[in-house]
């Protein structure tokens, strides 16, 4: 038990009686014992997970990982030579609509930083604005992707990764 200084404490400790004494040292000892984590019984055991929640786990670990991979990629675009270019196109994307697709479109083809950029930075851009459009698709009800099929016409993220010449699987 830890040491008294009150002297009214001290009194109410040569007053108390044993059984009392002893509650008050097994709540002591819990307490420790639960800012140590010692497991005393079954039931103060964690559970093992199952193994499809173990891959559950897992793969939350991994996309959190990911997602702060690549939002240290943007923070180092921002940082860069290009910072105030990036800046543009991530406060054009936050302002975009859903009606403002060829728009996007004519402002990504305005953009010759990112045209003439290497292949990193214009992989690093469609990852972003498939990222954004992706947003606003779901935020106005619509599925997250609309890749064209057969003879569709392209959609606006077709012609934007055409445009900075990279291709996704």
């Amino acid at each position: 038990m830890h040491s008294v200084s009150n002297s009214f404490e001290r009194f109410a400790q040569t007053q108390m009686v044993a059984a009392t004494k002893a509650k008050h040292k097994a709540a002591e000892t819990r307490e420790r014992n639960r800012q140590v984590k010692i497991v005393q019984s079954e039931k103060d055991a964690p559970m093992k997970l199952s193994p499809l929640e173990q891959a559950m786990e897992d793969s939350s670990k991994q996309f959190r990982a990911y997602a702060k991979a690549k939002r240290a990629e943007v923070q180092a675009m921002l940082d860069g030579r290009d910072g105030e270019h990036w800046r543009a196109l991530l406060q054009h994307l936050k302002q975009m609509t859903i009606e403002d697709g060829d728009a996007l479109v004519a402002y990504i083809r305005e953009q010759e930083w990112l045209l003439d950029s290497d292949r990193h930075s214009r992989e690093m851009a469609v990852s972003v604005i498939g990222g954004a459009i992706i947003n606003l698709r779901i935020r106005n009800g619509y599925s997250p992707m609309d890749d064209s099929i057969f003879d569709e016409p392209p959609t606006v993220f077709e012609i934007i990764r055409s445009e900075l010449r990279v291709m996704t699987a």
